[in-house]
Order: C-alpha cells, then structure tokens, then sequence
C-alpha cells in the first residue's frame, strides 16, 4: 500500500504514516523512471514488500523485473516474454517469497 512519486531518473515510493507525517519515504528505485518510461504498453506495475523488486506486465506477453542494486544507483532488469502472441494478460499476482508471479490470460 502506498504510491510512488518520479524523482529525476529514480521513483520513490512512500507509504501512509501518521497525522504529523502523513507520508514515509520507504524505498527508491534506482533508475526506474527510464525503464518505465520504454514500456508504453505497461498494465500492471507493482512491488515486493521488501522493495527491492519492481514488476511491469504489458497488455499481451512481457514481464519485466527490475531490481535496484541497494548499494548502486543501477538496477537489473529480467525480461520474460510468453510463448503466446494473442492472449492478452487480464491480471497478475506475485509472492516474491516464494520467487512466484501468477499471470491470469484470456487463453490460458
């Protein structure tokens, strides 16, 4: 729960707080704003809850992973592309703990 924000190349990520400091900056994303920008076909966008890890599933048959390097400002980006060319992807869950991303398509 929370939203991120573009800052210059990187995306910051804050989660609600308290009445005080209704927003807590809780992770940045090294570099991502490029990245993100190239996927003009993006549906889903989320995060792992340890922040380390950002997926973007287009509407037909990429995923991508991007991962900050914690200690760098890069990041690692993993593609995946699905065997099937006309099956829209209609809806994604993850569980990064168990290294898991489920893909809900129109076909299979």
């Amino acid at each position: 729960k929370g939203f991120v924000v573009s800052h210059s190349v990187d995306a910051c990520h804050y989660t609600p707080d308290t009445l005080e400091n209704p927003w807590k900056h809780t992770a940045t994303f090294h570099a991502f704003n490029m990245v993100q920008a190239t996927k003009t076909q993006k549906k889903f966008m989320m995060t792992d809850g340890s922040f380390e890890c950002v997926t973007i599933v287009d509407i037909s048959r990429h995923v991508y992973i991007y991962c900050s390097q914690l200690d760098q400002s890069t990041g690692k980006l993993l593609v995946m592309t699905l065997d099937s060319d006309d099956s829209e992807i209609l809806g994604v869950f993850q569980n990064y703990e168990s290294n898991l991303i489920l893909l809900l398509t129109e076909k299979n």
